[in-house]
């Protein structure tokens, strides 16, 4: 009966060295796994890290963009202004020209056909008859 009670304990603490070693096993693999997943971790930082350098140089372009933009829309606009004087002196000269077209009597006025321009009074006074006055 002895020898009964011998064989089974044998066999309990075989099934035990058995578990104990799969749960050595399961406890290598668990720790294999915590080596990866902390280097994936690391790398995930890392990454992490590179992306928010990123966001940052984003920002600035950005920045600069905007400050770009303001720029030229000062240079359009003051462009612009200079244009709309150009085109106010162009007019300004048209309106001028126009202006003394129109005191001269038109394009092809004559000035001899002009009467009662200061000229003339003495033109006529000496072509009087008798040639004195």
């Amino acid at each position: 009966m002895n020898d009964k009670y011998l064989d089974k304990t044998q066999a309990i603490q075989s099934d035990t060295k058995a578990s104990l070693n799969r749960t050595l096993n399961v406890l290598d693999d668990t720790e294999d796994v915590a080596q990866n997943t902390l280097g994936e971790l690391g790398r995930q930082r890392d990454q992490i890290s590179q992306i928010q350098g990123d966001v940052e140089n984003v920002r600035d372009a950005l920045r600069r963009a905007d400050v770009l933009l303001r720029m030229f829309r000062k240079r359009m606009m003051s462009d612009k202004l200079f244009q709309m004087l150009a085109v106010l002196n162009l007019l300004f000269l048209v309106g001028v020209i126009v202006f003394a077209i129109y005191k001269n009597g038109g394009l092809g006025a004559d000035k001899s056909s002009n009467k009662g321009s200061p000229g003339d009074d003495d033109a006529t006074a000496t072509a009087e008859p008798g040639g004195q006055r």
